[in-house]
């Protein structure tokens, strides 16, 4: 005989994971827009954790607004990721969606939050700064 689980007692054993979301901005020569954030090690692309109900398209609007004072219109997804949790970390879905290309003009006038992001554009090969997590899906 089976017993039916109550939605409660179903989906307090089903696997969580959290989102994040970042946009694939690039600038008139065709170099990959990233940020240092102060706050961790590594460079990431813009964005950052989805909210609660909020979806990832949304988060990387969000975001790109709050990192950089940028309005885009946020383009294609361009691919979902998954990483297993490390250390108290859980597992993840990441989003990353097509950002387009932002003028020279327009990437000196970002208004950059000094407690968060230090630097917008390497020039050099962004692979080696990037967050051990990204460098392990070379």
């Amino acid at each position: 005989m089976t017993t039916s689980l109550s939605d409660a007692e179903y989906f307090a054993h089903i696997a969580r994971k959290i989102s994040s979301a970042g946009c694939i901005i690039r600038d008139d020569a065709g170099r990959l827009l990233v940020a240092n954030p102060t706050y961790k090690p590594g460079w990431e692309v813009p964005g950052g954790v989805c909210e609660a109900g909020e979806a990832p398209r949304a988060t990387a609007t969000r975001e790109v607004r709050e990192e950089l004072g940028l309005y885009l219109k946020i383009g294609r997804a361009l691919c979902v990721d998954h990483t297993t949790g490390i250390e108290s970390q859980p597992d993840a879905l990441h989003f990353l969606f097509d950002g387009g290309v932002v003028s020279d003009g327009t990437i000196g006038a970002f208004r950059l939050p000094p407690d968060e992001l230090s630097v917008r554009i390497p020039r050099h090969p962004v692979s080696n700064r990037c967050h051990q997590m990204i460098q392990r899906r070379r």
